[in-house]
């Protein structure tokens, strides 16, 4: 990897979350069809060359640029948060939350776009030792059974969405050291 690619990735991952914007989230059950499976796989492949795309667009040296990008990196994760809330008052788990969220985001993306992230993933689930990929989904399982008990043993939607704080923990208001 060149000195170029480096920075443009460090570029791309710093705007992400002011240009990949929250998507309502798409009803998912587990385990995920194959069809989900293999967006969700291909998301972050799909969402991070979107990414790039995008920062090419952007000069980081250009303090209002950077303000616009902070300011939608923020509003992005507070639209994000309140989503989630919505999701889980409504009984979702935090696992199948996000995951419909990721993939409703890649669902977002250009035909090509999709297509593109879904060959290259392809291509690496084929190189993925077979018992890796079914370790994996296992995980995911049992972690959205684990929390949809949890959600599930509480009465209110207030205390559906104090579990959801304590639970999701993400950096909000925070925003990469690129944009600062």
């Amino acid at each position: 990897m060149t000195p170029d690619d480096m920075q443009n990735r460090k570029k791309s991952s710093a705007i992400f979350a002011a240009v990949i914007e929250p998507k309502t989230i798409k009803d998912v059950t587990f385990p995920l069809s194959d069809e989900d499976e293999l967006k969700f796989q291909s998301a972050r492949e799909g969402l991070m060359e979107y990414a790039a795309s995008k920062a090419k667009e952007h000069d980081l040296n250009d303090a209002d640029t950077k303000k616009k990008l902070r300011e939608a990196t923020k509003s992005n994760q507070e639209k994000t948060r309140q989503l989630l809330v919505a999701a889980v008052k409504a009984g979702k788990s935090l696992q199948q939350s996000r995951t419909g969220l990721i993939i409703a985001q890649f669902e977002a993306l250009s035909e090509t776009e999709q297509k593109e992230a879904i060959a290259k993933t392809k291509e690496r689930i084929e190189k993925m030792p077979a018992g890796a990929r079914d370790k994996a989904k296992n995980r995911q399982q049992e972690k959205h059974k684990e929390e949809l008990a949890q959600i599930q043993s509480l009465k209110t939607d207030a205390e559906r969405e104090t579990w959801l704080n304590r639970h999701y923990q993400p950096q909000m208001g925070k925003v990469p050291k690129m944009l600062e």
